[in-house]
């Protein structure tokens, strides 16, 4: 139930806007992060929202994406052995600027 409530959030707001906001992502997943939501349902929705909107991720909305696969791997640093050192830069800002 919470997945489809999430998803009709997102496909809601990408009908009246037709363009991503940074701060809305951001906000939305630190916010289910910080509320130890099951990694398991944020990553769900991050797939989610890659599959169906393709096209239409840029740069910095994937290094949150990137984040949320991050926290999954318990903030291990194995995880940037698996990613481009320009997804590994922008992870490493965001957690620098988050401070987590």
């Amino acid at each position: 139930m919470a997945f489809k409530t999430a998803v009709n959030i997102i496909d809601g707001y990408w009908l009246r806007r037709k363009q991503w906001d940074i701060q809305f992502f951001l906000q939305g997943f630190l916010s289910l992060i910080i509320a130890d939501q099951d990694i398991h349902f944020n990553q769900k929705l991050a797939s989610y929202i890659q599959e169906r909107y393709t096209e239409v991720i840029n740069s910095q909305i994937q290094a949150i994406f990137d984040l949320v696969d991050y926290w999954q791997c318990n903030c291990s640093t194995d995880f940037f052995a698996h990613i481009s050192p320009d997804r590994k830069l922008a992870v490493e800002a965001l957690i620098d600027a988050l401070r987590i």
